[in-house]
């Protein structure tokens, strides 16, 4: 039978996954853009690292779009994260 090594990295597309569940809650991916996604998988993390994530999402998504400075304002993204 064929068997990944320990440690192998096994990864899917994100137009293959739908849902994400945690403890602190179930993000719907289908259908969103990548800024949605982010936005929706940092509110279920836990809520100790949500401004963390926010604030290096937002990094990650300014750079990725050649250095345009990106809002942290309204539904896409407070700095501060939705704690809960």
């Amino acid at each position: 039978m064929p068997t990944l090594k320990p440690g192998a990295a096994v990864t899917t597309s994100r137009n293959d996954v739908d849902y994400i569940v945690t403890e602190y809650g179930c993000a719907k991916l289908h259908g969103k853009t990548v800024r949605e996604r982010m936005r929706a998988l940092i509110d279920i993390a836990h809520p100790r690292f949500r401004e963390d994530l926010t604030r290096q999402a937002w990094e990650i998504y300014r750079q990725s779009r050649g250095g345009v400075a990106a809002t942290h304002t309204g539904a896409e993204g407070n700095v501060r994260g939705r704690h809960g």
